[in-house]
């Protein structure tokens, strides 16, 4: 990949006027079938729009490609190879939807004012072949650039009839060289016509919670029919299955949808060059459902204009012009995929794209199941647990034995493992055998790197004994494990907790009701909580181990009461249960609900519609895991346990803001790459058992007003988020694009409404960090840490730096500047005009 990343690099610093739209290092400067290909000259010398200038001199294959100037200055082309131009307009049933290119029209037409006769001809989007006026009807170029029509000029400067703007041009080539034939010297894009490589699916995550938005992206440069204007491509995934062009529009209102211009392409695919792309497919499997979004105004079916339906529809628009890149989601991250409110555990959709297959699977473990997960290397399988294939994790249950639960509570037994050599889209199938003989069959998806997890839950009906499981993947026996329900009762969860736990401002005391002699202990896990954490409790009192065969509980009943408070709110009688039989070791978790306040500062956004407010300030629970408890700014934690009639013991902690970090991941970033940011506040996980996001601000020196970057929570509870931003040398900003230039500062701003004593409620605080943009490589070279830098070798300061060249030796290419961050062990290579901005944001020209 860096070799192609760079390559595609060489070739954009070679071409500093000339630019084409299927120049792409994800898809190896391919392109295929119909696809539209833009040409921009972009030259200082022939840019006036009032004064006559000369056509910029540029040829396809040797051929002329007629450039015409548009109101911006810039000069373009559209073309497309011929055959597949006119077999993809072939397929349109209503003018103007689809893939309608126009009117075409042969090379030797001369009614529109310039001469064609080296193409194959070409369409004009809203005239015929004899100059009549009509309507618009391409639908391929939807947002060119409008002709330049300054009366000093002939229109586009080559005397282009307005009418036939934008004008396709049509060729026929396996191979295609864009050469533009300027002063200083030719410029040169080559492209390859052939089946696009690199084409994927992927998936936000591998496990979903009921309810989640399911984020699906489809890499397919074919897919970016229009090199103008974001596509939109919608699929029907039910009987028939079919695939539309441009059925809604970017915005999601309708385009062909209930018209005659709704064409099922399927049966054209292999005629416009499609492989195996093109086509979606998806099993739901009572997991998956479809919804609206702002890309697709329906969640059922599309009709065509003879009203006939086509089921389960997902719509996919591509991120921006020209990207390849299609999100089944919208702006507002809502995607057109989700998981049903009632989906089971550890059962799985399945999409298909271009013969990938991917798994959509359940799971929505509490955060009790994610530290039964953490304990389960620690523990041992039964002894009749067996291993199946050599190439798979033994299978393993998270534990041997559980308690059937007392009334209105329910325990899991995970089962989890992995596959080496899975195949996607096939399930682990599962045959469980219960007590009473009875079997049941079962299925657990398996993730894109092998994984597995199914969740059995036990309620107070099901049956003691023993549970036998037995495993089998494609035909091949993965194994057998087995587990006992025990007539006990259970802590909901199997919360693992004990000798795990860290004691933090506990109070050991030494009593003389201790029959046993050993006193007891109230522990909690942090010193400091942020206002929304999960705190998790233990008491060790063996004292209250009352029944060595049973589960014991305390809290609830007098004189063994536990009140857990902040300074205003408290959980009375809150119930806590011994972690196994016979520890004398008790738990349980409370969540921290802060109190109402805006804390990313969008009054736009909250937990209710209309409500600024970040956070649902409740108190509520009885335990041991359902707590809820308010808090106020500078509050304190308590946990009081009533070790007797006479003694109380208490367990304290602060709750407390953090002024947040805000960081680029790297020091600098390519012109064309993608940058990470990441903001690390733990004040921001508003929801411990959630993954939680919001925006920051990100702009560059080209850009000033930037774009709004929603950074995601890596995981539930981690306080650490992250968002990619994409970066353009030639695209406007929008969405999480960025447009940059080689040498500029990229900044990221994030405002910090939760700070720490001694700032107030109303205090903000702008946290910022700041990256360089370098010139993208360009050569694939390689230096070894031994060889001098030199003009011939030059390569970006990161990779110079890793390649053993000192921060401080390292050269920048005129005419940027070499400055360096302020730990002074990484150099970069910036505009003059940057160095102003970074040296006041703590970067140096002088190393230190």
């Amino acid at each position: 990949m860096i070799l192609l990343s760079e390559a595609k690099a060489a070739s954009g610093s070679d071409n500093p006027n000339l630019f084409v739209s299927a120049e792409n290092s994800q898809f190896d400067n391919h392109f295929a079938g119909s696809m539209v290909v833009e040409v921009v000259i972009r030259d200082n010398n022939i840019r006036d729009t009032d004064e006559g200038k000369g056509e910029p001199d540029v040829t396809l294959n040797g051929k002329t490609l007629r450039m015409v100037q548009a109101s911006d200055g810039n000069w373009y082309a559209y073309f497309a190879n011929v055959d597949a131009a006119k077999t993809a307009d072939s397929t349109v049933g209503a003018p103007g939807q689809g893939l309608d290119f126009g009117v075409f029209c042969d090379r030797d037409t001369n009614v529109f004012g310039i001469d064609l006769s080296e193409s194959d001809g070409f369409f004009v989007p809203r005239s015929d072949c004899i100059g009549s006026l009509g309507s618009d009807m391409n639908n391929v170029v939807r947002n060119p650039r409008s002709i330049n029509t300054n009366p000093a000029v002939p229109p586009g400067q080559i005397g282009l009839d307005e009418d036939a703007w934008p004008l396709i041009q049509l060729f026929s080539f396996d191979d295609v060289t864009i050469q533009y034939n300027a002063a200083g010297g030719a410029q040169q894009a080559d492209l390859e016509y052939d089946e696009i490589p690199n084409i994927s699916l992927s998936l936000d995550r591998d496990l979903y919670a009921r309810n989640a938005e399911v984020f699906a992206t489809i890499n397919d440069f074919q897919l970016n029919q229009d090199p103008t204007d974001e596509d939109s491509w919608t699929f029907s995934i039910g009987s028939p299955t079919a695939t539309f062009y441009q059925a809604f529009d970017n915005s999601g209102r309708p385009s062909a949808a209930g018209t005659d211009g709704l064409v099922d392409l399927v049966p054209h695919l292999s005629d416009l060059d499609f492989e195996n792309n093109g086509v979606l497919s998806m099993d739901l499997n009572s997991v998956i459902e479809l919804k609206p979004n702002s890309h697709q105004n329906n969640d059922s079916f599309v009709e065509d204009g003879s009203s006939n339906p086509f089921n389960q529809i997902v719509t996919v628009v591509e991120m921006g012009p020209n990207s390849g890149i299609f999100e089944s989601f919208d702006s507002g991250d809502e995607s057109v995929i989700g998981i049903l409110a009632d989906a089971s555990r550890g059962k799985a959709g399945t999409m298909e794209y271009n013969d990938e297959s991917i798994s959509i699977l359940t799971g929505f473990s509490t955060g009790s199941v994610a530290l039964q997960e953490e304990e389960k290397d620690k523990r041992d399988l039964s002894s009749n647990n067996s291993g199946g294939s050599s190439s798979s994790s033994i299978p393993q249950l998270s534990a041997t034995e559980i308690s059937l639960p007392s009334e209105g509570l329910t325990n899991e037994i995970v089962l989890s493992g992995s596959i080496e050599d899975q195949k996607r889209g096939v399930p682990l199938s599962l045959t469980m055998r219960h007590p009473d003989g009875n079997t049941q069959e079962l299925s657990a998806g398996v993730t894109a790197n092998g994984n597995y997890k199914e969740v059995f839950t036990i309620n107070p009906d099901s049956l003691t004994g023993t549970y036998q499981i037995e495993l089998d993947y494609g035909g091949s026996d993965m194994g057998s494990v087995s587990f006992d329900v025990l007539g006990l009762e259970e802590l909901e969860d199997m919360i693992e907790v004990g000798d795990e736990m860290i004691t933090q401002n506990s109070q050991d005391i030494n009593s003389a009701s201790d029959t046993s002699g050993f006193g007891a202990t109230v522990k909690l896990d942090k010193e400091v909580y942020s206002w929304t954490d999960k705190v998790y409790i233990t008491v060790d009192s063996p004292f209250h181990n009352l029944d060595s065969d049973a589960v014991d509980e305390i809290g609830t009943t007098k004189p063994y009461t536990i009140q857990i408070r902040s300074n205003q709110f408290s959980l009375d009688n809150y119930k806590l249960v011994e972690t196994d039989v016979n520890t004398g070791i008790f738990a349980g978790e409370v969540i921290l609900t802060g109190f109402l306040h805006d804390a990313d500062g969008n009054a736009a956004t909250g937990y209710a519609d209309g409500v600024g407010d970040d956070i649902n300030p409740v108190t509520s629970g009885s335990g041991p895991v359902n707590g809820l408890l308010q808090s106020d700014i500078g509050d304190g934690l308590y946990v009081q346990f009533d070790y007797s009639e006479d003694v109380t013991i208490v367990g304290s902690a602060l709750i407390r803001w953090n002024i947040g970090e805000v960081q680029w991941l790297e020091d600098s970033y390519p012109s064309t790459g993608t940058g990470v940011v990441q903001v690390i506040d733990p004040d921001m996980n508003w929801d411990p058992k959630a993954v939680d996001n919001f925006d920051v601000d990100v702009w560059s020196d080209s850009d000033a007003g930037g774009v709004d970057l929603t950074v995601t929570e890596t995981d539930d509870a981690t306080g650490i988020f992250e968002g990619t931003v994409f970066f353009s040398i030639t695209d406007e900003s929008s969405g999480h694009r960025l447009r940059v230039a080689e040498g500029d500062a990229i900044t990221a701003e994030y405002e910090d409404n939760t700070l720490p004593d001694p700032h107030t409620i109303e205090d903000e605080l702008d946290v910022i960090d700041t990256a360089a943009v370098i010139a993208t490589p360009s050569t694939a070279g390689e230096m070894t840490p031994m060889e001098d830098v030199s003009e011939e070798t030059l390569l970006p300061p990161t990779k110079q730096m890793r390649n053993g060249v000192l921060p401080s030796n390292v050269i920048c290419d005129e005419p940027l500047e070499k400055i360096f961050r302020p730990s002074g062990h990484a150099a970069a290579c910036v505009k003059a005009s940057s160095i102003d901005k970074l040296t006041e944001r703590g970067w140096s020209i002088f190393v230190s």
